[in-house]
């Protein structure tokens, strides 16, 4: 650049680059670029499925991104550079990796632009009482509006929602530690109990069968991935591979997977027994596709009320027979027209093909006065058949007699999985498999 061209570009020439942005616009840009849904809808999801565990992977990830933004900043301060990061991949490996570093980062924007508003749209449309395209689209046309402003605008307009969020953040950290420390009069503080169990989910296989058990997939397609989560995580073939029925087949109760595709509005029942050394735990969870109508509510708060009263009462000297007419008068006692079916639990434990139960040897049914003993196991099935009249519901537990009452094997959360709008897609109706 000549003398003559510096000196053309200076503001009394007019024809100088305007600074319309500033030091403080900049810096609450990139703190607000950096906080979006996955903070808010993403973390929840995390803790969902992997409890406080999931912090570790927030500690690693975050030792990462220190270590890229390290080396970046040596990169920048090494060979100074007006392009983005996509500059010294073109310097180090030539054009193509410059080319398809800016394009794949281009991608990366527009697909988290999608998962942006995606989370918006499940935020406000339940903020509203509306469908959640509607704040969506205002929200995509304000967006447009506000980024072909001015300059100056934009940033005043970034920095401030900014301000907003990290202030929202600051709030929400102060509100949690709050609880936490016991600081509200009226809140009992839950300490550090819910980190006693540090990895919840780790009942894999059927961890993995609800999150797969939405609406567009197939029940083959749910069995496949409990059962490839229960042998990754180190369990053995179980003696009955998992029941999965949906929709109205889950008026069949004990039905393996048949290939039929699950649709909108759906439900689907599950029981899986997960295997380590012959050793056996089931357990039966229910997934829910769509709202969570009054009727399906009211049948998960009672089986997961009647479990919590079963654990209450099982101990030590007290007989099968009491275990089968509570479980039995408190699910008789539901208002959505189900019943139990069946025998109210059995024992479990070692076990081949083709059972594990151990039914042969103890069934919680009415009459048996045998007496509860330490070191016994078993199942409890407080299921539900016929809510609606056409669908079957399950919560049940596996739970070992101690020596002053009983303790559960399991720790996946009892409450029915709802997936509200997570659809995949499926074909139209003339296509599908039959129902």
């Amino acid at each position: 650049q000549t003398a003559a061209d510096t000196t053309a570009a200076t503001p009394e020439s007019g024809s100088a680059l305007g600074k319309g942005l500033e030091t403080r616009h900049l810096t609450m840009m990139g703190l607000g670029s950096a906080i979006g849904a996955g903070l808010f809808l993403g973390t929840g999801v995390g803790i969902e499925a992997a409890g406080p565990a999931v912090l570790l992977s927030y500690i690693v990830a975050g030792i990462i991104v220190i270590f890229v933004m390290q080396m970046l900043g040596e990169l920048a301060a090494a060979r100074p550079a007006s392009g983005t990061f996509a500059t010294y991949g073109r310097l180090a490996f030539g054009n193509w990796a410059g080319f398809s570093l800016g394009w794949l980062y281009y991608f990366m924007l527009v697909m988290v632009m999608g998962a942006e508003i995606t989370g918006a749209c499940a935020i406000m449309g339940k903020w509203f009482g509306v469908e959640g395209w509607i704040p969506g689209l205002v929200a995509v046309v304000f967006f447009t509006f506000v980024n072909l402003t001015a300059v100056r605008g934009f940033g005043e307009f970034e920095y401030w929602f900014a301000f907003i969020k990290v202030a929202v953040i600051i709030i929400f950290l102060a509100i949690g530690l709050g609880l936490l420390f016991g600081f509200f009069p009226g809140f009992d503080s839950p300490g550090l109990s819910h980190f006693s169990d540090f990895a919840p989910n780790g009942v894999s296989g059927m961890a993995a069968g609800l999150h797969t058990a939405m609406s567009g997939a197939t029940e083959n397609e749910v069995a496949a991935a409990i059962a490839s989560a229960m042998f990754r995580a180190g369990g053995e073939f179980p003696a009955v591979m998992p029941y999965v029925a949906s929709g109205p087949r889950s008026m069949i109760g004990h039905s393996t997977w048949e290939g039929r595709m699950i649709r909108p509005g759906e439900h689907v029942f599950l029981e899986v027994g997960g295997c380590y050394r012959r050793y056996h735990a089931a357990m039966m969870r229910t997934v829910v596709n769509g709202a969570l109508s009054d009727s399906m509510r009211s049948a998960q708060d009672l089986m997961k009320h009647t479990l919590a009263e079963l654990r209450s009462l099982m101990r030590p000297g007290v007989t099968v027979s009491e275990v089968d007419r509570l479980t039995r008068r408190m699910i008789e006692s539901n208002d959505v027209g189900a019943s139990l079916a069946t025998r109210a639990g059995y024992s479990i434990g070692i076990a081949f093909p083709p059972s594990w139960d151990e039914g042969y040897i103890l069934s919680i049914l009415e009459g048996d006065e045998r007496p509860l003993e330490e070191g016994m196991t078993f199942h409890l099935i407080p299921w539900m058949w016929g809510v609606d009249g056409d669908k079957t519901v399950g919560i049940s537990d596996t739970v070992r007699i101690t020596a002053d009452g009983c303790a559960s094997f399991l720790t996946l959360p009892e409450d029915f999985t709802v997936h509200e709008s997570s659809a995949r897609s499926f074909p139209a109706a003339a296509g599908t498999p039959r129902p």
